[in-house]
């Protein structure tokens, strides 16, 4: 085990969404939730997470990325069995007040 390591999760939207011209869904960038125990790789991978044309979401440490997995099964689940098709993603909505407290 490499002690010294940092590891940061985050599950990006789908590989058909990020190879087309457009990573808008509905006009908005998909979601990215980060998590990892480590603020500054954390924002290295927000950054990264931006670059793809998503929009990410810091949502802490590591041990929070297991709520995160659920999320993007649900969306496999409705772009590929139910038929939504792969242009979905998921988007964090809160009040433009409530943006300075946490996170990205």
């Amino acid at each position: 085990m490499a002690q010294w390591a940092r590891v940061v999760k985050a599950i990006p939207p789908f590989a058909e969404l990020l190879h087309s011209p457009n990573t808008t869904v509905g006009g908005a960038h998909p979601g990215v939730f980060v998590c990892g125990d480590d603020a500054a790789s954390r924002a290295v991978i927000c950054g990264l997470v931006r670059d793809i044309g998503g929009e990410p979401v810091d949502a802490g440490p590591l041990i929070l990325a297991r709520y995160t997995e659920p999320a993007a099964m649900l969306l496999v689940q409705l772009a590929y069995l139910q038929g939504f098709g792969a242009r979905i993603g998921l988007t964090l909505a809160r009040d433009a007040a409530d943006a300075g407290k946490a996170g990205a």
